[in-house]
């Protein structure tokens, strides 16, 4: 695959789906020890960058940390990693790292899934519900890998008129398993109210965070009462709806002093403080340090 950047106004640049080995295929798979060696004009896998398609990462051999927006993640033999759209990460890989990754567009999981089966696919990539990662008893695992082999095949090996069919059948089961390792403690019920009443409500804030704070407005949106609103996140994730955006504000301004060149000041404006002084309050009460200090560490 090859990942191409495009302009964005209110954030950084991110990294699109371009299939160079099939581009009839917005599918593809990658072993992770090619991934190591390989070169691109625009980026570095090994720096942090956003994509805008969904990633499946399982960790065959080695021992390494991947970072989720700035979050490492311990990865070892048998860990399964999912990474989201829009989401920021880096690889960093050992020499003795091996295993696949299987990348996609939202369009090519989805296509012919009812509403709420799109619904839940996607919940597999939602790590404000469940871990970003599973490790997988031994028998599942080995269903997993059969999975993916499968996949591995049909896509390097037959690629014909059926395989995008086979494919997309493959991948919804495994997401199906995936699911199943996250959500085991507490299954998702999509007849809930407040889970879908939760889960717009995230997708809305992610989208407009730069705009508003205040949850009376995404109350208004979503046709409930803020209490109503309140109740339905914190059944979720025990936080109140003000907590979650502030979290999501918070990722926000951090991908934006990572991966933008922009000032302070600059930050403020576009993500919908009236000054610089704002979001340093904003960011130092969350965080407990300055925009700078964030930057300087992580850069």
């Amino acid at each position: 695959i090859g990942w191409q950047q495009h302009s964005c106004l209110d954030t950084f640049t991110p990294i699109s789906f371009n299939n160079r080995q099939n581009p009839a295929s917005d599918f593809d798979v990658i072993r992770l020890e090619e991934l190591r060696g390989r070169t691109y004009s625009d980026h570095s896998p090994m720096d942090f960058h956003r994509v805008q398609f969904y990633i499946i990462m399982l960790v065959e051999a080695g021992q390494f940390s991947h970072f989720l927006d700035f979050t490492p993640v311990v990865c070892q033999p048998g860990t399964i990693v999912t990474i989201r759209k829009d989401q920021v990460h880096r690889f960093s890989l050992t020499e003795d790292a091996r295993g696949e990754l299987l990348l996609f567009t939202r369009e090519f999981l989805v296509s012919f899934l009812s509403e709420a089966e799109a619904l839940r696919a996607m919940q597999v990539f939602n790590g404000f519900l469940a871990s970003p990662w599973v490790r997988p008893d031994s028998d599942e695992w080995n269903r997993v890998l059969g999975s993916v082999e499968r996949i591995r095949h049909e896509y390097l090996n037959v690629w014909d008129e059926y395989s995008r069919v086979v494919i997309r059948n493959e991948l919804q089961i495994l997401i199906i398993l995936l699911l199943r390792q996250k959500y085991a403690s507490q299954p998702l019920d999509y007849l809930d109210r407040r889970v879908r009443t939760f889960i717009r409500f995230q997708e809305m804030v992610e989208e407009q965070v730069h705009i508003t704070r205040k949850v009376a407005d995404y109350a208004l949106q979503l046709g409930v009462s803020p209490k109503t609103l309140n109740h339905a996140v914190h059944r979720m994730v025990r936080k109140s709806a003000k907590e979650l955006i502030v979290e999501i504000g918070i990722l926000r301004l951090k991908r934006l002093l990572i991966n933008t060149d922009l000032s302070v000041k600059e930050i403020a404006y576009s993500s919908g403080f009236s000054d610089a002084t704002n979001v340093y309050k904003f960011f130092r009460n969350a965080t407990g340090e300055t925009p700078e200090s964030f930057r300087s560490l992580n850069r």
